[in-house]
């Protein structure tokens, strides 16, 4: 399945679902894609569409939205913690929040479009606190 690297049109990711392997190809935009991927600290994030319904691949696993329970990103000791919560489990993310960084900190224009645009954690709490952006992306990486 093909998903969009979170922050560029040109770089793809493909991502096997069953094997959870991950390969980074520059592919041309007409392919269709599925989700979105993003890359921190080594590890990959996922959100997608797959067995019917939007997921959250994070620590080598799928969580499925609708079993969700929470997503949601706070602040903690001047960094941004990306938190979920379900039936199957929990786990959080501590994060530097891209507003944190001195070139936004500097920018007099940078706003909370730009930190949504540029946080791709706090992007996933947003659709999953969402229902009709969740359906919405859903129906967008179906088949």
């Amino acid at each position: 399945m093909y998903l969009e690297y979170w922050g560029s049109k040109w770089i793809h990711v493909l991502f096997d679902p069953q094997t959870r392997s991950v390969r980074l190809a520059l592919l041309p935009r007409r392919l269709k894609v599925r989700g979105w991927a993003w890359r921190h600290r080594g590890t990959w994030w996922a959100l997608l569409k797959a067995d019917g319904g939007l997921q959250l691949y994070a620590r080598g696993r799928l969580w499925p939205f609708s079993e969700l329970d929470q997503a949601v990103v706070s602040r903690r000791n001047g960094k941004n913690l990306f938190q979920v919560r379900s039936a199957a489990g929990a786990f959080e993310e501590e994060y530097t929040s891209p507003r944190d960084r001195p070139w936004n900190r500097a920018d007099p224009t940078y706003d909370q479009l730009d930190e949504h645009t540029d946080d791709f954690l706090l992007k996933v709490a947003s659709v999953w606190k969402d229902k009709a952006l969740t359906k919405s992306l859903s129906d967008l990486w179906s088949d």
